[in-house]
């Protein structure tokens, strides 16, 4: 399983629990790696967005935020 994967179940779980769709509904993803630490962007539907950093070395997951862009 690689990161992609995990951090996609993560985003799930998360979305899930602010009651939004899943992250396969997104319609962006994008990722930015600085040293050991990953930071996924979903851009999801309805103006939604979720944003996950996660630690590569340690898998520990540092934060993440839902946002509304509209």
């Amino acid at each position: 399983m690689n990161y992609h994967e995990v951090t996609e179940g993560m985003a799930e779980t998360i979305l899930a629990l602010h009651g939004r769709d899943q992250v396969a509904d997104s319609v962006q993803w994008k990722s930015r790696t600085s040293g050991s630490a990953h930071e996924y962007h979903w851009f999801l539907r309805e103006g939604y967005s979720l944003l996950l950093e996660w630690n590569q070395s340690t898998g520990e997951r540092y934060w993440w935020e839902v946002s509304n862009d509209r």
